[in-house]
């Protein structure tokens, strides 16, 4: 149990058994041997037997071990990153945990387009992908999302991957909107006050200021 065998080692070929033909009394095959794909966790000990009618069967003893696969979890599998109006990053960031057991390499950590991750969710720490470095196989670590400033207007989806050679990949599906940036026009008064003047006579001009912001197209002022 746990092993496969070939005459050819060819891919598809591999089998729990396999016939060698005789031709006049004579047979002769290269056995090609591997640990299966379906192999549980843990040490394989075991004989390959070879028989034949009226004779002693022959033993190969097999050794070797299966180790567990590499792995990543999530603590959440989608994030709903709110809304935000183009041009500003969302906030609050939301934060997820990332582990994983048994793994060879690195974990890289995706974006979809329109969203920024960190490992900190410090300013200036945000980007497109991240790399969680394992240690001894193992990786604990925390990813801060949020909407990018540079994010189209419209609807945000897609999957935050996470990857490592020889595990699963794991997606972490997010959501979010970015609505287009309202103009404003701002006057420094509410009333103006122009005092009295003499008909014939301009009173003394009273002065404020106006700001606009996200504007489109220029100011009109109308007395």
């Amino acid at each position: 149990t746990g092993v496969e065998v070939s005459q050819t080692g060819a891919a598809g070929t591999y089998a729990a058994s396999q016939s060698i033909t005789q031709t006049g009394g004579a047979g002769s095959a290269t056995i090609h041997a591997r640990i299966a794909s379906t192999a549980t966790v843990g040490a394989i000990s075991a004989n390959i037997t070879h028989t034949s009618t009226n004779l002693a069967t022959q033993n190969v003893a097999v050794t070797g071990t299966v180790t567990a696969a590499p792995a990543i979890t999530t603590s959440v599998s989608t994030l709903n990153l709110g809304s935000t109006t183009q041009g500003t990053p969302s906030s609050p960031a939301l934060s997820y945990t990332v582990a994983g057991s048994n793994l060879t390499v690195n974990v890289t950590v995706t974006a979809p387009t329109g969203v920024e991750i960190s490992q900190t969710g410090a300013a200036g720490a945000y980007a497109a992908s991240q790399v969680l470095t394992q240690t001894g196989g193992a990786v604990n670590g925390t990813i801060h999302a949020r909407i990018a400033a540079a994010a189209s207007v419209g609807a945000i989806s897609g999957n935050i991957t996470h990857a490592s050679t020889g595990a699963t990949t794991i997606n972490v599906s997010v959501s979010g909107t970015v609505t287009t940036v309202v103009p404003t026009i701002a006057p420094s008064v509410a009333t103006l006050p122009l005092g009295s003047t003499p008909q014939g006579t301009a009173s003394t001009p009273q002065s404020y200021t106006v700001t606009g912001s996200n504007l489109t197209v220029n100011v009109t002022v109308t007395a």
